[in-house]
């Protein structure tokens, strides 16, 4: 999904198309690097297991999901100025 959302945003076409799905796929287009990490880490170590992972590192894993989710999918990846 996040590399649909990427080849979505990158193709030629007026941002106005995408109308409120835009900040969506913003939000899918950033978290490519993100879901692509975890699979290319288990591909070259498949004896890893992310269920023993320390609770502060998951912790901060859904943290970052979360703001990564609020500053593209609905701030839209914009700082609102006054």
């Amino acid at each position: 999904m996040c590399l649909c959302g990427y080849l979505l945003l990158t193709a030629p076409i007026d941002d106005a198309m995408y109308g409120h799905l835009r900040g969506v796929v913003l939000f899918l287009t950033e978290l490519l690097p993100y879901c692509l990490w975890p699979y290319v880490y288990i591909l070259i170590k498949p004896e890893t297991r992310f269920k023993e992972t320390h609770w502060l590192i998951k912790t901060s894993a859904c943290f970052l999901f979360l703001w990564l989710f609020y500053f593209f999918a609905v701030m839209q990846g914009l700082r609102k100025i006054d």
